[in-house]
């Protein structure tokens, strides 16, 4: 009897150190996964591309290191590392620098084959052999169910809550940091991937309109109203509901570049 107590206790502890052991690595990638988001928007690159890349090649493992020397999250070759950041081979473990040069590396990739996604990320997981001697561009076929899979990772992730919430968390962050303003994006999905300055000048409009609304508010005249029981002034109110409508059609005579459209 004590030997079947003693095996069920045993039992119990493996099983309660393996659900904290999955746990902490939930935990782990959950933190990875916000520092590719974050990154990703600090450098102006799809935070899904990255968090797609990140996941195929190392599914978001810190310490994760391929026959072919590939080192980290983004799984950043030491000689990539070296000539092209300046970085060490041992550099490569450090999680938040692995993913800036994972970032900034696809971006390059991205502006060199101007957006072609399947030929940068072809070049990213298999060299410059993308490039033909008569200069065209092709995926080196080793690497065509890696771009296959990068790009179908990408299209469950645009379609993931968590995803599109950390994602809209740290797009909110970054720009009111980067802005003296003291609002954040509206909920809207319309304005989740606006550029920087695009973002500015929707603030600066948002702003006048904002001060003219509450201006009228203030300077309207009150409406006067009788209870039963109590006879009082009641100021007359804009629902935030009419007011955001009444900025929408304000802002609609804009165009992105601030001019008046025609």
């Amino acid at each position: 009897m004590i030997h079947i107590y003693k095996v069920m206790i045993f039992s119990f502890a493996y099983l309660l150190c393996s659900l904290n052991v999955q746990a902490s690595y939930q935990s782990n990638k959950l933190k990875i996964m916000n520092i590719i988001i974050e990154k990703s928007i600090e450098h102006d690159l799809d935070p899904v591309l990255a968090l797609s890349v990140a996941k195929v090649e190392s599914n978001f493992e810190g310490d994760a290191l391929s026959h072919a020397g590939a080192r980290g999250v983004m799984q950043i070759m030491p000689a990539t590392a070296l000539g092209e950041f300046n970085t060490s081979a041992e550099q490569l473990y450090d999680i938040p620098t692995n993913i800036e040069i994972g970032i900034k590396y696809l971006k390059k990739l991205m502006h060199a084959y101007n957006e072609r996604l399947e030929i940068a990320l072809s070049h990213y997981n298999g060299g410059s052999a993308v490039k033909q001697y008569d200069g065209s561009l092709q995926v080196i076929p080793a690497t065509s169910g890696y771009v296959r899979k990068v790009i179908s990772t990408s299209k469950s992730f645009r379609s993931h809550r968590l995803v599109n919430k950390l994602i809209k968390k740290h797009t909110q962050n970054y720009f009111a940091k980067k802005s003296n303003e003291s609002y954040l994006l509206d909920d809207d999905e319309e304005y989740k991937y606006l550029s920087e300055i695009e973002l500015k000048k929707l603030s600066q409009i948002r702003k006048i309109r904002r001060h003219n609304l509450t201006r009228n508010k203030h300077h309207r005249k009150t409406e006067k109203t009788f209870d039963v029981k109590v006879q009082r002034e009641v100021p007359e109110d804009i629902s935030m509901l009419t007011r955001k409508k009444n900025v929408r059609q304000w802002e609609s005579i804009y165009q992105a570049d601030g001019q008046l459209t025609r």
